[in-house]
């Protein structure tokens, strides 16, 4: 009988970590490692209970970890997030309470050890050929995970959103203001409002107030869809809708990219499986980051048609800092050499 209890409960457990991809389960494993290091060599549990009595003393626990992370190797301040998400995910998986929950203090130093790290590398956008990658490994009609991750990466895409106006960040509130909600989704077909997203021939996005909106106003874009299915953002938000039907609609005020089981999408994870593209794709996968998308759509926007205001208002940039985004297209170097000759310079 205690045999069969135990492999119950590794079954179970095997169906909580399937939710994951096998890359990200193996991801999140290896970045384990280290943390259960570190607390063996202090004869301590890997596994934490916190609770308000010994708040302040986990805290400080999670705090000496960033820091001999950081001081013993000089690892990316991704890589420092990355360890936190496999702790967090760990925990859960095995039935305890998320260890990091509202500890701000934490993700405030990993924000401060981000800023003295610096950024060696710009960072680099997300092209198509990257986009097209992430498509072939998921199947967005039959798995609802895959449908959510493929949603939230080519809404953030085409829409050119910031991380914060579609996915959770680490250690923010669940609403930060922001975030976008079923509500502000609309589709037409033909102009005239549809409920289904399959049935629609455009939808409309609404993004509420963000930092450089004065006036909390929010703005409205809307794409229309194309024939390329597989990268169509009105395809995606059918296949999503598809699954979770009740997170749509004018009275759906709740935050609209989550896992089926209700769990916010991180930025992180959707950082993760940017990286594993960029790798494939031939491309340093260090050079990514959470806004790659935003930075990817705008690149695109602007090798389409060369018009950088264009780009400015359909990333509401509010100055032209957005210029050191763009990432140039081979084809906009067509004639400017032949342009250059013809020019007629004169010196006087």
């Amino acid at each position: 009988p205690h045999q069969g209890r135990e492999q119950v409960e590794q079954q179970k457990l095997a169906l909580i970590l399937d939710r994951s991809t096998d890359s990200t389960q193996l991801t999140y494993s290896s970045q384990w490692a280290w943390w259960d290091t570190f607390c063996r060599s202090r004869a301590i549990n890997p596994y934490r209970k916190v609770e308000a009595e010994n708040f302040d003393a986990e805290e400080s626990l999670f705090l000496d970890y960033i820091l001999h992370s950081t001081a013993t190797h000089k690892w990316a301040p991704g890589t420092i997030k990355l360890r936190l998400a496999a702790i967090r995910a760990r925990h859960l998986a095995y039935g305890y309470k998320d260890p990091l929950c509202d500890m701000t203090r934490v993700y405030m130093a990993v924000g401060g050890y981000k800023k003295r790290y610096g950024t060696n590398t710009r960072r680099k956008p997300v092209t198509v050929s990257m986009l097209k990658w992430i498509r072939s490994r998921l199947d967005p009609r039959k798995c609802p995970n895959d449908a959510a991750a493929w949603a939230a990466i080519l809404v953030g895409f085409f829409f050119l959103l910031r991380a914060s106006e579609y996915v959770k960040s680490d250690g923010s509130k669940a609403d930060n203001g922001r975030g976008l909600r079923g509500c502000d989704l609309v589709f037409r077909a033909l102009g005239q409002v549809v409920k289904l997203a399959a049935h629609a021939d455009e939808m409309g996005l609404t993004v509420r107030g963000s930092k450089t909106d004065k006036f909390n106003l929010g703005e409205v874009r809307n794409h229309f869809r194309v024939e390329e299915k597989t990268l169509c953002v009105i395809t995606a938000m059918g296949d999503y809708q598809y699954h979770f039907p009740d997170r749509f609609g004018p009275l759906c005020s709740q935050p609209l990219f989550t896992w089926d089981n209700g769990k916010f999408i991180q930025r992180v994870e959707i950082q993760v499986i940017l990286e594993r593209a960029a790798s494939a794709c031939g491309v340093d996968p260090g050079s990514m980051g959470s806004h790659s998308l935003r930075f990817g759509g705008a690149s695109a926007l602007w090798a389409a048609f060369r018009d950088t205001g264009l780009v400015q208002r359909w990333g509401r940039w509010s100055s032209d800092a957005f210029q050191g985004y763009l990432w140039e297209s081979r084809d906009n170097a067509k004639g400017i050499a032949e342009g250059m000759i013809k020019a007629d310079v004169v010196v006087v």
